[in-house]
């Protein structure tokens, strides 16, 4: 999308995602600020995943690893910054201009995220991702940062310094690459005038205690152990593991945690 050497290399790893690949590309279409190119990292897609990304670089991973793909895509990069996102990401038409902006004003800046945003109205969906965006700024004042590897964006030469993700590490691949560029001295910067949309399909499908459960030991695993390398738990790639049936979200307890989240949401008035 841009023919000189661009500024942005935006890299999409993606696992059949054909449902969800094409609304990001048709996102990325969209933006205001032009000096960027997409490279998709496919991890051999047994659907039209590919065939989505036509006309775009496609490069097909011999392993099907979020690490190892987003790694592979930093390789082929020619942009002066990565910008990390996921195939089931939706992003605004000034997300790349605003970030462009702030890098320039910032100089000192070579990671960031932004906020998030959810990708409905509900009420209870948009209390989580509120919660989420506060966890990322509490963290970082605590000086443990966190940061979702869905919307990263790092110079390139800061994240091959740091040897980039890691690819032996099972969940938190995300922490672990935030949390080793702060030991090296990289303060990750928080941009929360445009966010991006997180789709919520892994907390519908997974449910709300058991997503909620997964995502609190997780954490809280690396924070007390560092580098997660054995399975905690289910937490495969890949689209097509959402088409199968949603499990109910039924129970009281359930219903007490939408509840609160809801609640949560009206007080902060979002």
């Amino acid at each position: 999308m841009s023919g000189d050497r661009p500024f942005f290399s935006v890299i999409i790893p993606t696992l059949n995602e054909e449902r969800y690949l094409p609304k990001l590309l048709k996102c990325l279409e969209g933006q205001l600020d032009r000096s960027f190119e997409v490279v998709v990292v496919d991890g051999k897609s047994e659907d039209k995943t590919v065939e989505k990304a036509q006309g775009l670089e496609v490069i097909i991973s011999e392993k099907r690893n979020v690490s190892w793909q987003r790694n592979l895509g930093a390789k082929r990069a020619r942009g002066k910054y990565l910008v990390f996102l996921d195939a089931d990401v939706e992003v605004p038409a000034n997300y790349l201009s605003e970030i462009h902006h702030y890098l320039l004003v910032n100089k000192d800046c070579r990671v960031m995220t932004t906020w998030m945003r959810p990708d409905s109205n509900n009420d209870s969906d948009k209390a989580m991702v509120l919660l989420m965006n506060l966890i990322v700024e509490v963290a970082k004042m605590a000086e443990k940062p966190v940061v979702g590897g869905y919307n990263i964006v790092i110079r390139k030469s800061v994240f091959e310094n740091v040897g980039g993700f890691n690819p032996k590490i099972k969940i938190g691949e995300d922490y672990d690459l935030i949390s080793r560029l702060a030991k090296v001295g990289e303060t990750m910067q928080i941009l929360r005038r445009v966010r991006a949309t997180l789709s919520l399909r892994r907390y519908r499908h997974e449910g709300t205690l058991t997503y909620l459960r997964q995502a609190a030991v997780g954490t809280l695993s690396f924070w007390l152990k560092g580098p997660i390398t054995r399975e905690l738990f289910d937490y495969p790639m890949g689209g097509e593991i959402y088409r199968s049936r949603r499990k109910s979200g039924k129970g009281k307890l359930v219903a007490s945690v939408k509840k609160y989240l809801t609640r949560l949401n009206g007080w902060l008035q979002i």
